[in-house]
């Protein structure tokens, strides 16, 4: 594997700096890499969360085409905290069924 990291750093600590939002936002319900791991089997959760996401991505295109002011959210880091939740809801699914 290559000794040099392909992802970049800004979008990992992006990422986290998603995470620590959402903790501090919801608290005890709030899903993460520590807490909430049932939530990654519930389809309806899973649902909203990608409604939500849905709603960051036409945000975000919105601002770069200059449609909208920068509301100062980090439109991205959203996405990729989706990202990082259905990849784990597929793991999850993976090692359960297994």
């Amino acid at each position: 594997m290559n000794e040099q990291k392909l992802t970049p750093p800004e979008a990992l600590e992006a990422l986290e700096r998603r995470f620590e939002l959402g903790q501090q936002n919801y608290k005890d319900e709030a899903w993460n890499a520590h807490t909430n791991r049932e939530k990654l089997d519930d389809v309806n959760w899973i649902e909203i969360r990608c409604d939500h996401a849905r709603w960051h991505i036409a945000h975000f295109l919105e601002v770069m085409d200059g449609l909208r002011e920068d509301n100062g959210d980090d439109d991205g880091a959203a996405i990729m905290w989706l990202g990082a939740m259905l990849h784990m809801a597929y793991k999850r699914r993976k090692a359960l069924t297994k």
